[in-house]
């Protein structure tokens, strides 16, 4: 409680095992901040988003990258009333975030912004209310949520912009209830390279009634990417192919040094699911093939079948180490 009497919480990380038994929890020093979005960062720990409210006026937004044991790596904040949305890391190691400011006596704008893995800035751009963040099967970042209208009528809009944040396409959704509110809150890639929706829809003449809706998208007419001018003297892992994959996918990559190579999958949450590679070889261009459904050189991991879900795959030669994305879906 402040000088003003108004009561303020502490955010709270909890970590349990599969049981739902707690390992761990981390609650923040700071009075008044708030969860509301959380994302394993593979290795590292977590990316968090949420509010901050400050003596009962106002309430800003903020963006930790927090360890696997809940302490603040870095931290990124607003300077004024704000909103935290939701979060994600990229196959790139850096993350996009997105957030609402409300600048004083004006309508609240709503952003993106990308950091590095270090929280260095690389873009800031001006957007619609994005609520959910997924990287596209090509790279790219797919962002959905909602917008605006007259009586507080809004439609679902998807936006896809590049690793920049420049936009590709956009387009909304109001097929559902045109008389009322809609807008996305989660969104999730589908085996058949679709985009699967799921929100609400509100209806202002109906008493306010709300529903769940779900939304299935799919890209259509989409032109091919120039590929990437790779020397032969760089490093380079590439994306997997295909993915999202079912039962098998093909990982290759170059190196321009011989040298002990290692190529490792992990799960979201960091735990080693296989090595695929773990030995000396020469400088060039490799290929291997992971499958979901027979054991990789990792004991633990043939007595069953991989799940549905989104898993890491880590490459290190020497100094050198990258890691990419892939999904599995079945």
């Amino acid at each position: 409680m402040d000088f003003r009497g108004s009561l303020y919480s502490r955010r709270i990380i909890i970590k349990t095992d599969v049981n739902g038994e707690v390992l761990w929890n981390s609650v923040s020093s700071f009075i008044g901040k708030s969860g509301s979005y959380i994302n394993p960062v593979l290795n590292i720990g977590y990316i968090v988003t949420g509010n901050i409210k400050s003596y009962g006026l106002y309430q800003d937004r903020y963006l930790d990258l927090v360890d696997l044991n809940g302490n603040t790596i870095w931290s990124k904040g607003g300077n004024g009333d704000g909103e935290g949305l939701t979060a994600n890391v990229l196959s790139d190691s850096s993350y996009i975030w997105s957030y609402g400011n409300t600048p004083y006596h004006q309508p609240t704008q709503y952003f993106i912004t990308k950091y590095d893995k270090n929280g260095g800035e690389i873009f800031s751009k001006l957007t619609t209310r994005i609520q959910a963040i997924v990287e596209s099967f090509d790279n790219r970042i797919l962002l959905t949520g909602g917008i605006g209208g007259a009586n507080s009528v809004g439609d679902i809009s998807i936006l896809k912009v590049d690793s920049g944040g420049n936009k590709i396409w956009d387009t909304t959704f109001s097929g559902a209830n045109y008389n009322g509110n809609e807008a996305a809150n989660h969104v999730i890639l589908s085996s058949d390279s679709s985009y699967v929706l799921v929100g609400t829809t509100t209806s202002y003449q109906n008493n306010w009634d709300s529903k769940i809706i779900l939304l299935k998208y799919k890209e259509t007419g989409i032109s091919a990417v120039p590929p990437e001018e790779i020397s032969l003297n760089d490093f380079k892992l590439n994306q997997n192919y295909p993915n999202p994959f079912n039962p098998s996918t093909k990982i290759s990559w170059q190196s321009p040094v011989s040298g002990w190579q290692t190529l490792k999958i992990y799960d979201v949450l960091g735990n080693e699911i296989a090595t695929l590679v773990n030995e000396f070889r020469s400088a060039g261009s490799y290929e291997v093939e992971f499958k979901s459904t027979v054991g990789n050189r990792q004991p633990a991991y043939r007595t069953g079948r991989l799940a549905n879900g989104v898993y890491f795959y880590q490459l290190q030669i020497g100094d050198y180490v990258e890691t990419k994305k892939m999904i599995l879906l079945k």
